[in-house]
C-alpha cells in the first residue's frame, strides 16, 4: 500500500468516525428515550383512569349529590363567567365526555417522542394531532404525577372529544373568565353549530382544561393548600404549604398544547 492509499485511508476513517458515530450514538439515546417515554406514560396512565372514575362517581348522583366544595369546584371551572347555565343536563354531557376520555384512555395509541421539536417550548409535557400522543423532553424531568397525570386526561380530550383549545384555565385568566358553559349561541345551531363552536371557541363543554382540571378537583388529588391556590376554595390558610412552589409553577406554566389548533 503507498503512502497516499495509506493516509488517504486514515482520513476517510477519521471522516467515519466523526460524522457516523455521532448519529449511531444519538440514534441508541433516542431509542433509549423513546422506550423509557413509553414505560412512564403506561404508568401515568392508569393514574389519569384512577381521577376519572373518581370525577365520574362524583357526577353520578347529579348536582344534588355534590359536595359544597365540589360543586364550587364544578362552577369555577365549568362556569367561569357565572351564567347559572349550569344545569343537570349540562352535568349528564359532561359525565359523557369523561367516560369517552376514559375510553381513549384505555384505548392504544401511538406515542412519540419528541427531542428536537419546536412545540415542545418551556415546561410542557405532549401534544396531540389526535393521532398520535407526543411527549416532550420536560415530560421525563417533571416529578408532579398529579400534573402528569392531569396533563394527559388534556390531551386525552383532545382525542376522544375532536376538539380544540380554548382559553387555558388559570385562576386569574380574564380569558378564561369569559367563558361560558355553552359558549356562543352560533355553536348550538343544528348541523353547522359543532363546526361554529370549535371556531369560536368560547364554551367550556367541549375544552380539554376544563376536564383536566375538573378532575383534578373531584379526584382529590388537589390538597387544600391547592384547592385554594388553583381554583379559589376554601381557606388560604387551610392545611399545610407543602407542594405550594409546584403549584404556583404549575399554575404559570404553558403545559399544554394542541397540534390540532
Amino acid at each position: 500500500m503507498s503512502k497516499a492509499t495509506f493516509f488517504t485511508a486514515i482520513i476517510l476513517a477519521l471522516i467515519i468516525l466523526k460524522v457516523f458515530v455521532p448519529v449511531i450514538l444519538a440514534r441508541e439515546s433516542g431509542q433509549h428515550e423513546q422506550a423509557e417515554v413509553i414505560q412512564q406514560v403506561s404508568t401515568i396512565t392508569p393514574l389519569s383512569i384512577e381521577m376519572v372514575d373518581q370525577t365520574m362517581a362524583v357526577l353520578s348522583d347529579g348536582w344534588l349529590g355534590m359536595s359544597h366544595v365540589e360543586q364550587e369546584a364544578f362552577l369555577t371551572i365549568y362556569d367561569p363567567a357565572d351564567t347559572g347555565e349550569i344545569n343537570e343536563q349540562f352535568l349528564e354531557t359532561v359525565a359523557s365526555n369523561y367516560q369517552k376520555i376514559r375510553q381513549s384512555l384505555e384505548n392504544e395509541i401511538e406515542v412519540k417522542y419528541e427531542a428536537e421539536d419546536e412545540r415542545c417550548e418551556g415546561m410542557r409535557l405532549y401534544y396531540t394531532d389526535i393521532i398520535s400522543l407526543h411527549v416532550c423532553p420536560y415530560f421525563l424531568t417533571e416529578t408532579n404525577d398529579t400534573r402528569r397525570a392531569r396533563t394527559l386526561i388534556h390531551e386525552f380530550a383532545h382525542i376522544a372529544l375532536r376538539v380544540t383549545d380554548r382559553p387555558y384555565y388559570r385562576p386569574t385568566s380574564k380569558l378564561y373568565a369569559e367563558l361560558t358553559p355553552q359558549g356562543s349561541w352560533a355553536s348550538q345551531l343544528p348541523v353547522i353549530g359543532p363546526v361554529l363552536r370549535e371556531l369560536v371557541a368560547s364554551d367550556t363543554l367541549y375544552h380539554p382544561d376544563a376536564y383536566a382540571h375538573f378532575a383534578v378537583a373531584a379526584s382529590g388529588q388537589a390538597s387544600a393548600r391547592e384547592m385554594f391556590v388553583n381554583y379559589g376554595i376554601g381557606d388560604a390558610n387551610d392545611g399545610d404549604n407543602s407542594g405550594l412552589q409546584e403549584v404556583q409553577t404549575d399554575v404559570q406554566a404553558t403545559d399544554s398544547w394542541t397540534a390540532a389548533q
